[in-house]
């Protein structure tokens, strides 16, 4: 028993050093010659893992002593690096092995990392980029990329990190992986209170906000998941200021306000319909968003004829929304944490029969005189592209 601990050990020695080695070597891989096969550091990290045959013949202790020198390995490596061009690899591959690991053991070495990170936060030289299931395609700091990991294969101690993190401003990234991260161990509603109070926190932060990061730009999702609409002001002033209305943040507060109308149309429509008086740039742009009202639901019938009969309504704010309903113009993106909704084909066909009829109905109506050259724009637009037959 002991020759046979004292072998494993020494091959654990010999996974290490080549592991140490691959991840180390930066150096271009060399063309082979004729005959010559050139393995991927990964392959020949595979063929030494082979080797071993069953890793669980180490206590859980050795394991973890291991696997903190590989991560240890791995981020000198990063550090080390002359250009980004290897981080990608070197996180990949590290990622491909703690996700073999047992959920408990990979947990406790990312935890590990972790608290080594809290002084050094290495830079990847990467983006915050949101791939289509909500994890990270790519990290912008080490520090997040292990909190992505972690918010992936331990859900619960991710949430539970997750709420420390977010107690004192840290990172804008770091924040909103975060933010993820709790919401994804608490999915319940009665989480959401802390959810808005957090990510309000996170986009009014003057030092975030005046250099907005991609993960800060993520985090706006999180009011479109816990539909904050106490936000609307607070998106509303991103948008209107001039200064900022064209800017990233003034981008993703409109693309964030949007989206909220279109997974709650008839409580955000409301809202809109309610809001104190706004500059030109903003009536403008909540006509678009009325125009997402679907008339085919009673309440968005109302909440539109109210919209159309106001006679504060200016006539760019009437022809902005003549010119664009309804408003079928939807952007694919990959959020944190919502999905985006985009009807489909015979959805849609029924929305626009829905909508044709009911125009038809209010250029009939007394009561829409002042406003028959808005809806006659808008029937003309109707029958451009809906099937009357």
């Amino acid at each position: 028993m002991i020759r046979r601990s004292t072998l494993l050990l020494l091959f654990f020695s010999i996974l290490t050093l080549g592991l140490f080695w691959f991840i180390h070597d930066n150096e271009p891989t060399q063309l082979p010659g004729p005959g010559k096969e050139v393995k991927s550091a990964s392959q020949q990290v595979l063929d030494l893992d082979q080797e071993l045959e069953d890793l669980s013949y180490l206590s859980r202790e050795d394991q973890l002593a291991y696997l903190d020198l590989l991560i240890d390995s791995s981020l000198e490596s990063i550090r080390e690096a002359e250009s980004g061009s290897h981080v990608p690899v070197i996180l990949k591959e590290l990622k491909m092995i703690l996700s073999s690991l047992p959920q408990e053991t990979a947990s406790q070495v990312i935890q590990n990392a972790l608290a080594k990170q809290l002084e050094e936060d290495l830079s990847t030289g990467l983006d915050f980029k949101v791939g289509s299931d909500g994890s990270l395609s790519e990290a912008s700091s080490v520090r997040v990329a292990l909190l992505d990991w972690l918010g992936q294969m331990d859900r619960f101690t991710a949430g539970r990190l997750a709420e420390e993190i977010l107690k004192q401003p840290t990172e804008p990234d770091e924040w909103a992986i975060s933010l993820r991260n709790y919401a994804w161990a608490n999915p319940a509603p009665a989480s959401y209170s802390f959810l808005r109070d957090r990510v309000l926190k996170l986009i009014e932060n003057p030092e975030w906000r005046g250099e907005p990061t991609e993960g800060y730009l993520a985090a706006f999702d999180v009011l479109v998941y816990t539909q904050s609409k106490e936000a609307v002001p607070v998106l509303l002033q991103f948008i209107d200021k001039s200064a900022e209305a064209d800017s990233p943040t003034g981008r993703i507060a409109l693309f964030t306000l949007d989206q909220m109308v279109v997974q709650e149309p008839e409580a955000l429509i409301r809202i809109l319909d309610n809001l104190p008086e706004l500059s030109a740039s903003s009536g403008e742009m909540i006509a678009q968003m009325v125009a997402r009202a679907d008339l085919s639901r009673p309440a968005l019938r109302g909440a539109v004829s109210r919209y159309l009969l106001d006679p504060a309504r200016t006539d760019m704010e009437l022809s902005a929304f003549a010119a664009i309903f309804p408003n079928r113009a939807f952007k694919e993106s990959n959020n944190l944490l919502s999905e985006t909704m985009i009807p489909k084909g015979a959805e849609r066909i029924l929305q626009d029969r829905a909508a044709y009829s009911q125009i038809e109905a209010w250029i009939d109506d007394t009561r829409f005189g002042e406003r028959l050259s808005y809806l006659l724009t808008i029937k003309k637009r109707l029958e451009s592209f809906i099937d009357l037959d």
